[in-house]
């Protein structure tokens, strides 16, 4: 699985809720739901971004603010680091710059 078909899935999966739930919430039960298992690397890295694997508050704004430029560079970045085992690092780097963004 790839972080664009990922992400599209949360946010699927987020559109599909009731009119009632904001979009926020909609956000953070659809990720919760994908990423409460996360099995691959593309899903361990996703979880680390948004700070559900390190059982911190997470912030899924992140997801929102993903262009799909964004997640055509994170994907290739993915790809590169996946096969040597520093998902952890790259996770965090990641969010690190998204969060230093203006």
């Amino acid at each position: 699985m790839t972080l664009a078909s990922l992400v599209l899935e949360i946010r699927r999966r987020a559109a599909g809720m009731p009119q009632d739930v904001p979009r926020g919430s909609a956000i953070e039960r659809a990720a919760l739901e994908v990423l409460k298992d996360p099995g691959g690397p593309v899903e361990r890295i996703l979880a680390a971004l948004v700070g559900i694997s390190q059982g911190e508050a997470f912030d899924l704004s992140i997801l929102d603010a993903l262009t799909p430029e964004t997640i055509g560079l994170l994907d290739s970045l993915a790809g590169e680091v996946a096969n040597f085992d520093r998902r952890d690092e790259l996770a965090s780097a990641i969010a690190a710059a998204l969060i230093k963004q203006p």
